[in-house]
């Protein structure tokens, strides 16, 4: 009786396993254990093939971003190399007409008909900012009446341009008591850009007597007028 009452006991207990094998919650799997309720529980996490993964889309993404980037940066200097010789150009057709450089509100593109009839419209920097314009006497002075020199300013998105050194900005440039916080810029023909290399200084025959303290004054390099130069060869290239 009692081995009868085992074996029923055995066969109920059988048929119990069987059926929650066959619906997939009793079985024990290899990497897994038996939870709650005879489910199958595996470790949880990312396996090192799949974090290799994500990490390759992440790096390919920043690759892209960073390429888009970089386009879009050369795109916007090469504008402001356009805009700034075109600016220089119109310039000196105002000097040339004038006597005189315009006053420094010409340069404002928020009134883009500052400079008519020589342009149709004063470009703004590609961040819709205007640039920057330097008239005698210089920066911070009150403006002269008839401005003799100009320079005018601006920032590359692309630091590693290789127009940044030949303009001399390869440590800054602009006015001094600003410390030189421009990377680019034109000026006319009788002055140059301030930089933390060299300051040439122009100054009339008719008053100014001395030179930035980093420059070297040379007072033939153009008749009627005092220029100073950093080397020789700059005061022989404007002749």
């Amino acid at each position: 009786m009692r081995s009868r009452s085992r074996n029923t006991k055995y066969e109920i207990f059988t048929r119990r396993l069987a059926r929650r094998s066959a619906s997939g919650g009793g079985s024990v799997s290899e990497g897994g254990s038996l939870g709650e309720g005879g489910r199958n529980t595996k470790p949880s996490g990312f396996t090192m093939i799949e974090l290799l993964i994500v990490v390759s889309v992440i790096a390919f993404m920043a690759a892209i971003i960073f390429a888009v980037f970089q386009q879009t940066s050369k795109a916007h200097d090469s504008k402001r190399k356009s805009q700034l010789a075109q600016l220089k150009t119109v310039l000196e057709d105002y000097y040339n007409d004038n006597g005189c450089y315009p006053p420094q509100s010409a340069l404002d593109c928020e009134d883009p008909n500052g400079l008519r009839p020589y342009i149709s419209r004063v470009p703004c920097d590609p961040k819709g900012i205007s640039y920057i314009y330097e008239v005698d006497p210089g920066y911070g002075q009150a403006e002269s009446s008839c401005p003799r020199w100009f320079r005018i300013y601006t920032n590359f998105e692309n630091l590693s341009d290789l127009d940044i050194a030949k303009t001399g900005c390869n440590k800054g440039c602009g006015p001094p008591s600003l410390n030189y916080p421009y990377t680019y810029g034109v000026s006319s023909d009788n002055i140059g850009l301030e930089n933390d290399n060299c300051t040439p200084r122009y100054y009339p025959s008719s008053g100014g007597t001395g030179c930035h303290d980093d420059a070297t004054q040379y007072n033939v390099c153009r008749s009627g007028e005092k220029v100073c130069y950093c080397t020789i060869e700059q005061c022989l290239g404007q002749n």
